[in-house]
């Protein structure tokens, strides 16, 4: 038996294989979270650049529907 601390107040004893067992689930519980930070991460940026298009859309659109009028009242 190999005792290993796994929490902060108690120790546990468990066999040499579980023990292999609960480290790999804990590496990949933390690669789990890196890559589930790094998606969120790319998600925000996506959302951003999305929010940055809708702001260029609606200027082009203001843009257009002003230049719109302005000809409609040169032509009148």
């Amino acid at each position: 038996m190999i005792q290993r601390k796994y929490t902060r107040r108690e120790n546990v004893s468990l066999p040499v294989g579980l023990l292999h067992q609960v480290d790999r689930a804990i590496e990949q519980s933390e690669l789990f979270t890196s890559r589930a930070r790094f998606i969120e991460e790319a998600t925000k940026q996506q959302l951003y650049k999305l929010f940055q298009l809708k702001i260029i859309m609606y200027g082009i659109k203001n843009t257009k529907e002003k230049t719109e009028e302005q000809q409609n009242q040169k032509e009148t």
